[in-house]
């Protein structure tokens, strides 16, 4: 609807398309869109003689919510192309992936309180709690990178037991018959080793030890979550 002060308001309807147009005098006007499935927002504008003004709508479901989901990496951010982005509550769960700019809608088919679960690889998981009562309800998520793993452990002489320090253990990653990164760590006098900030891979060890050993190595690690 096309609204001006002092004058009666003037209707129209979009095709198939979504496109609407409106043949109206110079003027100063408040537009709103209306449809009993969306929320619909007015706004106003001025048109000149002889000017045409394009003015696009995004309404959002009723009883949804929607928004962007952002990569963070250190003080920049970009949109998430493919995040997943969920809708949890006692109806079920409702599921969408994010394009190109990142925008999702989820919309549920009846009110109440529902949980917006956003992943997306190597990056933290973010879960939020939100009231549906019939509105749409607007939630931008950031997502950091991570979660990160470690690894740390010791090397050992297997007959004697006595740790082995200044002994290289070297981590790989591989993917496919490359490898993706290497990282190496040398042993202290305790015979332990660390590593840290690591991805959810898969990783592959090996040992360069220089010194005369009269006993094979005894190699053990564990794994840690940060």
């Amino acid at each position: 609807m096309a609204s001006r002060t002092g004058f009666p308001g003037k209707s129209t309807s979009t095709d198939s398309s979504g496109y609407y147009r409106f043949d109206l005098p110079a003027g100063s006007y408040i537009l709103t869109p209306q449809d009993s499935r969306y929320i619909g927002e007015s706004t106003g504008t001025t048109i000149a003689p002889d000017i045409t003004v394009n003015i696009n709508f995004t309404l959002p479901p009723k009883n949804s919510v929607y928004g962007y989901v952002y990569l963070s990496v250190h003080d920049a951010s970009s949109p998430a192309d493919g995040a997943t982005v969920e809708l949890i509550g006692s109806a079920g769960t409702f599921q969408t992936v994010t394009p190109e700019d990142g925008r999702y809608q989820l919309q549920a088919p009846c009110t109440g309180e529902y949980t917006i679960r956003v992943s997306y690889p190597f990056y933290i998981q973010e879960t939020r709690t939100v009231t549906l009562t019939g509105d749409a309800v607007n939630e931008d998520f950031y997502l950091h990178y991570g979660p990160f793993s470690s690894i740390h452990g010791t090397v050992t002489d297997s007959l004697t037991g006595s740790p082995l320090d200044g002994v290289n253990v070297v981590l790989k990653c591989w993917e496919g018959e490359f490898p993706v990164y290497e990282l190496t760590d040398v042993t202290d006098e305790f015979g332990a080793y660390g590593f840290s900030s690591l991805q959810p891979l898969d990783y592959y060890y090996s040992l360069d030890f220089m010194k005369m050993v009269t006993s094979p190595l005894i190699f053990s690690c564990g794994q840690d979550q940060e």
